[in-house]
């Protein structure tokens, strides 16, 4: 996805682990305490609806399709404990924003990037928190890992996401009717 020198790029690695970087052809070198924002907006209404139901599976704890079926009765899995959760691990904060910590660094020394939902847009807030262990410099990036994250399970739901995003087509794709007014609206 590109917006103006920004670039953002959703990749599964053949470490088996998804990387969410933010790229800017102005900027060089990234500093402890820079932050940048990408915008999700109904321009794209493909992907903004994946952001969209990205942000619902996590803030409700719903993080399977067939989660119904997963569990015998409600007591194995309940709601209550997994929202207590993601409030004790920091996923979400008492704004509402989702706020995921690269998994290859602790806590306040990697890359960090916020999902936040505003009226027709959702944002994406990448933040440096310390550059010195930081290995790619002149970019924001964070890595959500599929084994041993500490977010776990809630990792699972931006997998879900990005398999979603494989089977947008960009070359077969019809203008949903939320596009189309988000546009008219964008041009008055």
């Amino acid at each position: 996805m590109i917006d103006e020198n920004k670039k953002l790029k959703i990749i599964y690695s053949g470490n088996g682990d998804l990387y969410i970087s933010l790229y800017n052809k102005g900027v060089k070198y990234r500093e402890p305490e820079d932050k940048e924002d990408f915008l999700i907006t109904k321009e794209n209404y493909a992907i903004y609806t994946l952001f969209e139901e990205l942000y619902d599976r996590i803030t409700t704890g719903k993080i399977f399709d067939d989660e119904d079926e997963m569990y015998d009765t409600p007591k194995n899995y309940p709601i209550f404990e997994k929202m207590q959760e993601i409030y004790n691990l920091g996923l979400i904060n008492p704004e509402g924003e989702i706020e995921w910590f690269c998994d290859d660094y602790p806590i306040g020394i990697g890359d960090s990037l916020k999902i936040i939902k505003e009226d027709d847009q959702y944002r994406l807030l990448f933040s440096r928190h310390n550059s010195e262990q930081i290995e790619n410099r002149n970019c924001l990036s964070i890595r959500i890992s599929n084994s041993g994250s500490r977010y776990m399970p809630f990792n699972s739901c931006f997998m879900n996401f990005y398999n979603k995003l494989q089977n947008i087509d960009p070359n077969n794709y019809q203008q949903h009717i939320e596009e189309f007014i988000y546009k008219q609206k964008v041009k008055k």
